[in-house]
């Protein structure tokens, strides 16, 4: 039996346990004929205040892989549009604007991440469903090789995993984000 290095073997129980359309990390594709719900998202008040502080390139494609997220799961659970507002998001790893901007600070900075997400579901039928959601991490032993939106991508796959289900619940945990959400020598980075 060939052995495999620790580094693939990883990457293969990775690829395997990973939903064909979704990788933390990476970008969805929408595989072609998939079936999509009209999806728009905009800034809440807390992102929208980060904005420079997080970069507004790095934010931007951070609201991209949500739509997309939302764009293929919304359909899958019976949803026709949807209007989505990014309330919060918290970065595991320090953004490239953060770094730019904060002397000392290293991508070995870590904190507890995720993100806040309300809006208005539509069937087609035109019947309206809220969508209140959140999801940040309460465990920072857990945050072991987190890239810098880990645990935010990480809320749009368990919203995207409910929103499949057409499952719309008011959802707020396990963590939530509190002043000691921050952890670590550098946690003066996280929120500022």
């Amino acid at each position: 039996m060939k052995r495999l290095a620790p580094h693939a073997l990883a990457a293969a129980l990775a690829a395997l346990a990973a939903p064909a359309f979704a990788q933390v990390g990476n970008p969805e594709r929408i595989p072609p004929g998939a079936a999509t719900a009209q999806v728009s998202v905009t800034y809440g008040a807390p992102l929208a205040g980060m904005l420079k502080r997080y970069g507004e390139s790095e934010v931007a494609d951070l609201a991209a892989i949500l739509q997309r997220k939302v764009e293929l799961s919304a359909a899958r659970g019976g949803f026709t549009r949807a209007e989505i507002v990014l309330e919060d998001a918290r970065p595991n790893r320090p953004t490239l604007e953060q770094q730019s901007r904060i002397p000392g600070l290293s991508m070995r900075s870590i904190a507890l991440g995720g993100a806040t997400i309300r809006g208005v579901l539509y069937r087609a039928d035109g019947a309206s469903q809220p969508l209140t959601f959140s999801w940040y991490e309460s465990d920072i032993s857990r945050e072991f090789g987190a890239t810098t939106w880990y645990d935010a991508e990480r809320a749009f796959d368990i919203l995207g995993s409910e929103l499949s289900r057409g499952r719309v619940s008011a959802r707020l945990g396990p963590g939530t984000p509190g002043p000691y959400s921050c952890q670590g020598a550098f946690d003066v980075w996280c929120r500022g």
